[in-house]
């Protein structure tokens, strides 16, 4: 047993495995120009992740537009009137251009249901949660897109 264990991570070790999100694999991507579209809370996260970065002395005329909508939908209500559940749905759109022209586009999509809370101020907190966590599920996904497609 132990011989199959020192193997198997001298196997992993030797053949240049590399977590996902470790410090080596994720990349910083510099842009000489950030355009932000949309909900500015969401973008301001996702530029504060450090992934991407704006610095206007590069060389390269690469530009990033990000275009974030949060819509919040009341998905079911009961026989009242009052509603019941709701969807939080986080929407990203990435364009690269570079020379003026479109290089690539992606669209990033996150949604989460949750009930509604009596205390309104815990739903308002809930729904922050909930917030929070979509954006960084939507940051890991823009990194694996970035790790895949290297520009």
């Amino acid at each position: 047993m132990k011989i199959i264990l020192i193997s198997f991570l001298f196997f992993l070790t030797s053949c240049g495995y590399k977590p996902m999100y470790s410090k080596d694999t994720v990349g910083n991507y510099f842009f000489k120009e950030i355009e932000l579209v949309g909900n500015k809370t969401i973008n301001q996260k996702l530029i504060n992740s450090g992934i991407l970065k704006e610095d206007t002395n590069i060389q390269n005329d690469k530009k990033l537009i990000i275009d974030s909508k949060l819509i919040i939908l009341e998905t079911s209500k009961n026989s009242e009137g009052l509603v019941k559940t709701y969807r939080t749905i986080l929407e990203t759109n990435l364009t690269f251009l570079k020379a003026g022209s479109v290089v690539k586009k992606k669209n990033f999509n996150k949604s989460f249901s949750y009930p509604n809370k009596d205390n309104r101020f815990e739903l308002l907190e809930y729904q922050n949660t909930v917030e929070k966590n979509l954006t960084a599920e939507i940051i890991k996904d823009i990194i694996i897109f970035l790790n895949i497609n290297d520009n």
